[in-house]
């Protein structure tokens, strides 16, 4: 059965609880499949974020960036793989077709190009908001550097309300901007770039995209951070203080909850971009618990 289309309406409108809940119960629900999907990935992202504590870079954003970058790209896998799921009702792995069937042949050839074109996709934006924090990083640096070389001056004492002109600008731009961070979700679908923007683009739509995106990753990652100071409170606060097992146990929690989040954030903004990217008729129905 060919994707349904999505309307030709550039307007977005989408209930932000029910998105998150969609997410949330999703992947709960696919709790199974999503284990023996993301098992070996896991373990990947996990030996890299040792490796990066064990190098002493975890405060180094670019370094540490750069290391973590296969991490992405198989958490990409992951995240597209599961896409196909969500979209076409797909499940890894798809069975090989017979010799000769040309068109199930061609269906194979078109998820494979989609599951390459998302996973690339997500590990260029992974590295791109990485290039991004490390910039930001150092732009604060050096605005605190200036702050405390003007704060001195009785001029710098009444405050610039210019000053703040470039951050609200950048801040907006950066709100504008926040669609693209799920370009790999049209992608896995083999959507153009140039076919999804214009039906996302817009202020009121990317505040939404990015209330979405936090009621969706803030719970579980509060949660999994008091469960690490809990962890690590009877050793100071310093993780390098913890014993060698607390250690290990810290990491895993961070990269379980960093790959769950990441898999009920794209869940959650896939049903509720349902609209808009193409989709098999019988797919993102609405769960039942």
């Amino acid at each position: 059965m060919a994707p349904q289309r999505p309307p030709a309406s550039p307007k977005v409108l989408f209930d932000l609880i029910d998105s998150a809940g969609y997410g949330y119960t999703r992947v709960w629900q696919e709790r199974a499949y999503l284990l023996r999907l993301a098992v070996v990935p896991f373990l990947i992202k996990f030996i890299l974020l040792a490796a990066v504590y064990g190098f002493g870079y975890q405060d180094e954003i670019l370094r540490r960036g750069l290391i973590m970058l296969p991490g992405a790209l198989v958490e990409g896998w992951v995240l597209a793989q599961f896409l196909r799921t969500l979209t076409m009702e797909e499940r890894w792995p798809m069975p090989l077709p017979k010799s000769g069937d040309e068109l199930a042949i061609g269906k194979l050839i078109l998820r494979a190009r989609g599951i390459i074109s998302a996973t690339l996709v997500y590990t260029l934006i992974s590295l791109i908001t990485n290039v991004m924090g490390w910039g930001a990083n150092l732009i604060d640096e050096s605005a605190r550097q200036l702050a405390e070389q003007t704060a001195a001056t009785e001029e710098a004492s009444g405050g610039n309300p210019l000053l703040f002109v470039p951050a609200l600008a950048l801040m907006v731009g950066m709100i504008m901007a926040f669609p693209l961070l799920w370009a790999y979700i049209p992608y896995s679908v083999l959507m153009p770039l140039r076919d999804f923007m214009p039906k996302v683009f817009g202020f009121v739509t990317s505040v939404r995209m990015f209330g979405l995106f936090l009621i969706c990753v803030v719970p579980l990652n509060v949660f999994a951070s008091m469960g690490i100071h809990t962890l690590i409170s009877p050793f100071g606060d310093s993780l390098a203080d913890a014993p060698a097992l607390i250690r290990f146990v810290l990491l895993l929690i961070n990269v379980a909850a960093d790959m769950i989040s990441s898999l009920i954030v794209t869940t959650g903004m896939v049903y509720a971009l349902r609209d808009v990217v193409p989709r098999h008729p019988a797919a993102l129905a609405d769960v039942k618990s």
